[in-house]
């Protein structure tokens, strides 16, 4: 813990890190990350952590999909955090629209697929 303490992290910016369980429950347990550079991105994680000596967490769906395009090493964080939810929002006058109609259902197709291959 001390290790992860002590290395320098990029994050996501406030707006966003806020919204996500892994930040909250990583202060829950009193830890504080040293954070020395912040992205508007989760895509650009990948891409800063290969070409600096910094750190970063990202979910794991996340890190073994950009596995294959990426030279970083992956590990696992050594506390418990809490699960994450996930939801999709619209607008009400969108919801018969066929083009967010089928958007909404190939997003929650390939969730579920990915859950599916999670599991086993």
């Amino acid at each position: 813990m001390a290790t992860m303490r002590s290395l320098p992290h990029t994050v996501l910016v406030s707006e966003l890190r806020n919204m996500l369980s892994p930040a909250a429950g990583l202060l829950a347990q009193g830890v504080r990350r040293r954070e020395v550079y912040a992205s508007n991105k989760l895509w650009a994680v990948p891409m800063i952590i290969e070409r600096t000596d910094l750190v970063g967490f990202m979910p794991r769906w996340f890190r073994s999909e950009i596995a294959r395009n990426f030279d970083v090493v992956a590990h696992e964080l050594p506390i418990e955090l809490p699960n994450q939810s996930c939801a999709m929002i619209w607008l009400v006058r969108s919801g018969r629209d066929p083009g967010h109609t089928w958007l909404r259902e190939s997003l929650a197709a390939a969730f579920l697929a990915r859950l599916q291959s999670a599991a086993e």
